[in-house]
């Protein structure tokens, strides 16, 4: 039998909830926004997060969606190495 504090350890070790792996995030332009029409951005009077956080690979671990009812992963947690892509275009270019 699960104790109460050995529960509450394996929750604190859970990967966050982030827009790389939710069914609902969507790309549209230059646009992330959630297709359940959750308001997504940082700033006030804004609902969506511009794409160039997704370009730099930022972590996208956003604090509401770690609660969000309507939270659908699509699969397991995105790697470092397999965000973003504005960093591996830069790879390799002397400066």
């Amino acid at each position: 039998m699960t104790t109460y504090k050995e529960k509450a350890d394996s929750l604190n070790t859970e990967e966050p909830r982030t827009l790389y792996e939710c069914e609902y995030a969507r790309v549209q332009g230059s646009r992330i926004y959630c297709y359940k029409g959750h308001i997504i951005a940082r700033q006030t009077g804004k609902s969506y997060l511009e794409i160039s956080l997704l370009a730099r690979g930022t972590s996208l671990a956003m604090s509401f969606c770690q609660q969000c009812k309507d939270f659908k992963s699509m699969g397991p947690p995105v790697s470092a190495n397999e965000k973003g892509w504005l960093e591996q275009l830069n790879c390799g270019e002397s400066e």
